[in-house]
């Protein structure tokens, strides 16, 4: 399963959404992190935590809407 949190006071989170498929919930992420303006983590892999770079993602999503 991959969900999408949203992380506030460093350690509270609410839980946003749940998806079994990654693209779904990876989505769901980048367009609310998109609507809040904020920063978007990648947390699929545990102990190897990235920060999505949303400029390159932004490209790659508008390439697969054209």
């Amino acid at each position: 399963m991959f969900e999408v949190n949203l992380w506030y006071d460093r350690v509270k989170r609410i839980e946003l959404y749940e998806r079994d498929n990654y693209m779904d919930a990876f989505r769901i992420g980048f367009h609310m992190s998109e609507k809040l303006n904020i920063d978007l983590l990648d947390a699929t892999v545990p102990n190897n935590n990235k920060w999505i770079d949303k400029n390159e993602w932004r490209r790659k999503l508008n390439e697969q809407n054209t």
